[in-house]
């Protein structure tokens, strides 16, 4: 291989490397999607390291050496093949949105409650929940969500209490109160509101076709409500849930 060549290999990882890194710098700082934000942060690292052994591994490294650097590098590629695979199925399941006047009960995943009222997020997804409530008057709705740490109500007894401030019906809304993961936020809502064949799932896009995958483990299709995510969080966890969805598929 011919050292410009080299060169610009070389150059294009460690190039592509802070790309991956820049958008979730802002997130880790706010300390908001952590997990998503270090995951990132260490596939831009990943691709920065490939890229500076690489002049070497080619030149004067010994046959196994690069071996063992063709693996890694692969390794990396068949990463970035997967988010890009998983996010176009992450995409159609957000842009799955249900038919007007659509009866089916919404089900409204709960996320951070901070001192008794929403975050930024669990807000969103309770608008999101609104206007859908508002459009279609004969849907009844579930807030899901425990008592997490450090809050002083569970989550969904908050979702509920915002949308009857709102103006719902509190009729229509049924609180589930034990949930403490995606998984148990869907099977609990089903059972609290007995759902049969098919629900409305409100929560952030990124988070859409997990809750897709989960209620479809108890036979329930679903539409989604994608609540708006804030455009600097929108990175981290988005990566985070690509590895939610596999980490579902594979273990359920």
């Amino acid at each position: 291989m011919k050292n410009n060549t080299i060169k610009v290999i070389s150059a294009i990882f460690i190039l592509s490397g802070f790309v991956i890194i820049l958008p979730f710098v802002i997130p880790l700082i706010s300390r908001s999607g952590v997990t998503g934000s270090l995951l990132g942060i260490a596939l831009g690292g990943y691709a920065i390291l490939l890229g500076v052994f690489f002049p070497y591994i080619r030149k004067r490294a010994k046959r196994a050496v690069k071996i063992i650097y063709d693996c890694l590098m692969y390794a990396f590629f068949l990463v970035i093949v997967y988010i890009i695979i998983a996010s176009g199925f992450m995409l159609n399941s957000m842009l799955d949105s249900p038919p007007a006047n659509c009866p089916d009960t919404v089900i409204v995943l709960g996320c951070q409650v901070k001192n008794g009222k929403p975050s930024l997020m669990l807000q969103r997804r309770i608008d999101a929940a609104y206007e859908y409530l508002i459009r279609n008057e004969d849907a009844l709705c579930v807030g899901t969500g425990g008592t997490g740490e450090g809050e002083e109500k569970s989550e969904g007894q908050v979702i509920v209490e915002s949308l009857i401030q709102m103006g719902i019906d509190k009729d229509r809304l049924i609180i589930e109160d034990r949930a403490t993961s995606t998984e148990e936020n869907i099977r609990y809502s089903i059972e609290k509101a007995d759902i049969k064949e098919r629900a409305v799932i409100v929560t952030d896009g990124f988070h859409q076709l997990r809750a897709e995958i989960i209620a479809g483990k108890y036979g329930i299709d679903t539409y989604s409500v994608p609540a708006a995510t804030p455009g600097y969080l929108i990175a981290p966890y988005w990566l985070r849930d690509c590895g939610g969805v596999a980490f579902t598929l594979l273990f359920g």
